[in-house]
């Protein structure tokens, strides 16, 4: 790469170490209970240019994320068609899956509730590599985005847009893009060369380094699940979120039925949405899709 290329991958680099700095401090102070099983956050976060919804398009917005950070962890750039757009306008990615998404008869307005979905759109219409997880938990998510993945997992979200148990009634999918782990007595093995100190006993993993998602998968099967944050991006907010994995696997659990206000139908008798099992939300429960 030009010198061009290099600087613009440092202040990435510098970017993303205070965007993480920030959100670990933050993440202590609303999630007590989950700073208190260390002293150390050992931590990895891809980096994700952030696109808001519009409509019902969460899962479509969160692939559409998805796809464009792996094209740019693989190949050092975005796609040429990438374009986050304004507040209020569908970025031409998610246009594409949205129309992909209707002729293949898997949504009308952008609403996707079935995990297999969005893996089918991921493939066909995005060449990557995606895989359904059913009986999804912590260990799964975490360990295939340490090695260098993503992962799409739905919830129900709260006023806050974080991860509540409101039995399916406010559905949404969100884009995970990072693990922390609160960890104690690791700063000799951390000042090794695979993570960068970024701030009072912080930690995040260097890019496309082996051995430091060697180490922060081996801390997952040290600490309980209580001990673990994931980084997650989702189509209501241009900021990044860190959520306790506890909360966000019992919400996916939760996940049962429809909102009813989503069955209503048009004048004529037209469905507003496709909606494969409206009493029972089997689809995306327990389910999360991961991308590579």
């Amino acid at each position: 790469p030009g010198l061009a290329e290099k600087l613009a991958h440092f202040a990435g680099q510098q970017s993303m170490a205070a965007e993480t700095s920030k959100l670990l401090g933050k993440a202590g102070r609303f999630y007590p209970d989950v700073a208190a099983h260390g002293t150390t956050w050992v931590c990895c976060n891809a980096s994700v240019t952030p696109r808001l919804q519009t409509g019902p398009m969460c899962g479509l917005v969160a692939l559409a994320m998805g796809s464009t950070a792996l094209h740019t962890l693989k190949h050092g750039t975005a796609p040429t068609d990438d374009d986050p757009g304004p507040k209020g306008e569908v970025d031409p990615i998610s246009a594409r899956l949205l129309e992909a998404g209707r002729d293949k008869g898997l949504t009308l307005q952008g609403e996707i509730f079935a995990a297999q979905s969005i893996a089918r759109l991921a493939e066909e219409e995005l060449g990557l590599a995606a895989v359904v997880v059913d009986d999804v938990d912590l260990q799964t998510v975490a360990r295939h985005v340490c090695s260098g993945g993503l992962a799409i997992v739905p919830y129900d979200a709260g006023p806050n847009h974080e991860p509540e148990l409101l039995n399916g009634q406010k559905a949404h999918w969100a884009l995970i893009r990072g693990v922390g782990v609160r960890a104690c007595g690791m700063e000799d093995a951390l000042e090794q060369g695979n993570f960068e100190n970024i701030g009072d006993a912080m930690w995040l993993a260097k890019s496309s380094t082996e051995g430091a998602s060697e180490m922060l998968t081996g801390l997952l099967d040290s600490v309980p699940e209580e001990a673990v944050l994931l980084f997650a991006q989702h189509g209501k907010s241009r900021h990044e979120a860190a959520w306790p994995s506890k909360a966000l696997f019992a919400s996916n659990a939760n996940l049962n039925t429809v909102d009813p206000k989503r069955l209503e139908t048009g004048p004529s008798g037209e469905a507003a949405f496709v909606i494969p099992n409206a009493d029972d939300l089997k689809d995306i429960r327990r389910k999360a899709v991961l991308l590579s």
